[in-house]
């Protein structure tokens, strides 16, 4: 019978560890524009460590972290965000930019969904909190951020809706000289 205990007693995190797990996600948050939840349950091993490698190059971090260590971690930057409401295993993403981070987000979890791993993608995202504005997110806000093409492609559709007029107007009086001169 002293087996398992040991094995349990082994396996246990000591108060160290805490302390450091709870001292990277307060300077993750420091150093961050928004924290994104989504849920992980049910996504392989795998997947994850590619999502991780694409995160890092959107200027974003993926980690692991138990709700009741990282409360402690809210509670010390003074943001008011019930994760005890949060049912499921989920990761934390800290995100140097929000619209980024959630776009990488969101077209990872569709490339599963169309993967068959899970039903929706939606379902997913579970909540966000801007650290910038210091609001809270909910899915489907988190859901319209990233379904947005990246702001380049944006501002890009704006100034054509804007050229686009100018153009044709620029065209029209062209012909007019044109028949004009003849």
């Amino acid at each position: 019978m002293e087996w398992p205990f040991l094995f349990f007693k082994k396996n246990m995190k000591t108060r160290q560890k805490k302390e450091q797990e709870l001292k990277k996600a307060t300077d993750l948050m420091s150093e961050s524009e928004a924290i994104i939840f989504i849920d992980i349950s049910k996504i392989p091993t795998h997947f994850l460590n590619v999502f991780r490698r694409e995160l890092k190059k959107n200027l974003s971090e993926l980690v692991v972290i138990k709700k009741r260590i990282f409360n402690w971690g809210l509670k010390a930057k003074n943001i008011n965000l019930d994760l005890n409401s949060l049912k499921t295993s989920f990761g934390t993403i800290f995100t140097k930019n929000l619209e980024l981070g959630a776009q990488t987000i969101y077209k990872f979890l569709k490339n599963l969904e169309k993967e068959k791993i899970f039903e929706s993608a939606n379902e997913k995202f579970l909540v966000g909190y801007d650290l910038i504005k210091q609001k809270e997110l909910d899915s489907k806000e988190l859901i319209t951020i990233g379904s947005l093409p990246p702001r380049e492609v944006v501002l890009g559709q704006v100034l054509n809706g804007i050229l686009s007029p100018i153009r044709g107007l620029m065209y029209i009086l062209n012909e007019k000289a044109k028949r004009s001169q003849n």
